[in-house]
């Protein structure tokens, strides 16, 4: 599973970035508001490849974009694995490369 750090009194340490990237070295991603705490995620590709453009978060979008850097309304961190998502991955229709949180975050601008 992914792991997500929540910074919400203090940016984590050096140490604990560490830690949390040998537990989880499939990539990295890393969302803030802005006037509010950052939130780091590190993944592990239970589904789809090893791909940068699969770290979440994912912008709750039509497209889901893959993009490394951007702005979002809305976001979605996944830290689990959704065997099913396969059901449902003709019906989105995204291009490039896919993963069962990208699905989910266009299943969720789709559905709501």
């Amino acid at each position: 599973m992914c792991l997500i750090i929540v910074a919400d009194s203090a940016r984590p340490s050096a140490n604990e970035l560490k830690d949390a990237e040998l537990c989880n070295n499939d990539g990295m991603g890393i969302a803030y508001q802005e006037e509010g705490n950052p939130l780091v995620h590190f993944r592990l590709a239970t589904h789809g490849c090893v791909n940068p453009a699969l770290c979440h978060p994912f912008p709750i979008t039509r497209n889901v974009g893959v993009r490394t850097t951007g702005e979002a309304r809305e976001l979605l961190f996944h830290n689990g694995v959704w065997n099913d998502c396969v059901k449902f991955s003709d019906s989105a229709q995204l291009r490039g490369p896919v993963s069962d949180t990208r699905i989910m975050a266009y299943l969720l601008h789709r559905e709501g």
